[in-house]
C-alpha cells in the first residue's frame, strides 16, 4: 500500500461484482484482510497480486498464451513434428483450462515432450489457409476436386517443400522486400515473413531450387539470413527504418 510502504497484507477475495462499470470496464471486488491495529484506512490505494488455488492442475501442461490461436470455440496450437529434413507442423486442437496471466493450463490435446510453436503460429496457419489445408478458419478442406485436379494436387505436394529460414529485418518495408526477393527465385510458390519471430516461411519446388539459393537472393537485397550475410554496402543503402544491425 502506498501509505504503508514495505508492508504486505494477505487477504481472501470474498466477493466479485458481477456487473462491470460502464466507463472503466472494471469490476469491484471485496477482499477480507486482518486489520487489528487499524492501519488500513478507507480510501487508501493498494496494489494487489491475486494467487489462484490450482492444486487440481499440478500435473497439467502449461503453454504460453502466444502459442494459442482461437476461432469460435476451437483453441489451436501447432506442434512441430520430428523426423523430417525441414520443419513440419501439425495443427492440434487443445482444451484449455484456467488462464495464468501469460500462459494457459492445457487439459487435453498435448503430450509431455511435444514441441509447439510459441511465436509465429499465425503465419503458419495463414500459409495452410492459402494451400487449402486444415487451418484455424477451415476445420476440413471444403474444395471438391475432380480426378484430374486431385492428380495435379498430389503431384504438386510431392514436389513442394515447406521450410523456414531465419531472416533479419524490422518493418513492413522489410517484409515486402524479403518476400519479393524470395518470390523472385524460380520455383518458390509462397513466401511469408514473420516480423516477430524473424522467420521466413517458404514453399518451393525442391527439384527447381533450394534453401541456400533462396537465402543468397535475400542477402543480395540487404537482409542477413541464418545462412548468408548481406554486404555492408547494400545494407547501408537500406532506409533507416530497415536498419536492423546493432551498432
Amino acid at each position: 500500500m502506498q501509505a504503508i510502504p514495505g508492508k504486505t497484507f494477505n487477504g481472501i477475495i470474498s466477493f466479485i461484482d458481477p456487473i462491470l462499470d460502464k466507463t472503466t470496464r472494471t469490476a469491484k471486488i471485496r477482499v477480507e484482510v486482518s486489520n487489528p491495529d487499524l492501519r488500513i484506512k478507507p480510501e487508501m490505494y493498494a496494489t494487489a497480486k491475486v494467487n489462484a488455488r490450482l492444486q487440481q492442475y499440478n500435473n497439467q501442461i502449461v503453454i504460453p498464451q502466444s502459442a494459442v490461436l482461437w476461432t469460435g470455440k476451437r483453441s489451436i496450437v501447432y506442434v512441430a513434428l520430428s523426423g523430417y529434413d525441414t520443419p513440419v507442423y501439425q495443427l492440434r486442437e487443445v482444451e484449455l483450462g484456467p488462464s495464468l496471466g501469460d500462459s494457459y493450463v492445457v487439459l487435453s490435446g498435448l503430450n509431455d515432450g511435444e514441441t509447439i510453436v510459441t511465436n509465429g503460429a499465425f503465419a503458419i496457419d495463414a500459409s495452410a489457409q492459402l494451400e487449402g489445408k486444415r487451418s484455424m478458419m477451415n476445420d476440413r478442406s471444403t474444395h471438391v476436386m475432380t480426378g484430374h485436379e486431385g492428380h495435379q494436387m498430389q503431384s504438386a505436394k510431392a514436389s513442394s517443400t515447406h521450410a523456414m529460414l531465419g531472416v533479419q529485418g524490422n518493418c513492413d518495408m522489410c517484409k515486402a522486400r524479403i518476400e519479393k526477393a524470395a518470390l523472385g527465385v524460380k520455383g518458390v510458390s509462397s513466401a511469408m515473413w514473420d516480423a516477430t519471430a524473424k522467420k521466413l516461411h517458404l514453399d518451393f519446388n525442391a527439384s527447381v531450387t533450394n534453401l541456400p539459393v533462396i537465402s543468397k537472393a535475400i542477402a543480395k537485397v540487404g537482409h542477413d539470413t541464418e545462412k548468408d550475410k548481406a554486404s555492408q554496402k547494400v545494407y547501408d543503402a537500406l532506409p533507416e527504418c530497415c536498419k536492423y544491425r546493432t551498432k
